[in-house]
């Protein structure tokens, strides 16, 4: 849903201490629906980029289903990619907090309340380069599933 995903990408790109994590400017967030549309550069710079990916839906468990206000879950996957460990923990640590990491979170939009946010995985990747071995890139991966999904 458009509306979800706006609102997903505002809360990420809204947020000063990401910004200053990734590298932020006005000409490029470090934040991209799916996959950039070429390679990015990771730089001292520009140390780091977010990657969505939002999921189809998965079918509504009908025992709390309430019917005609609820939407289905919503599921996005987060890739943190960054040019160092340390900081790829440290983004995937504020991403946490954003979303998941406080107790009552909720996010409303003009039309939607979300009323629960929940991680359902998240794995460390090394990108290793064919040829010499060496990481290229350190990624995290991020999977949080929106429940709870009601039209306002």
């Amino acid at each position: 849903m458009k509306e979800i995903k706006d609102k997903i990408y505002d809360i990420l790109d809204e947020d000063v201490t990401l910004r200053a994590l990734t590298g932020w400017t006005l000409v490029d967030t470090r934040i991209y629906l799916e996959w950039p549309p070429e390679p990015i550069p990771l730089t001292v710079l520009l140390p780091a980029y977010l990657t969505l990916d939002f999921m189809d839906p998965a079918p509504m468990d009908m025992t709390t289903y309430v019917q005609p206000v609820q939407y289905p879950d919503e599921v996005v996957e987060i890739n943190v990619w960054t040019n160092g460990d340390l900081l790829r923990d440290a983004i995937a640590e504020r991403i946490n907090v954003l979303f998941w990491q406080k107790k009552d979170t909720e996010i409303w939009t003009d039309n939607i309340r979300i009323m629960h946010v929940i991680q359902e995985s998240q794995e460390d990747i090394q990108d290793i380069h064919e040829g010499t071995g060496q990481i290229i890139y350190w990624r995290k991966y991020i999977r949080l599933r929106m429940e709870e999904v009601y039209k306002l």
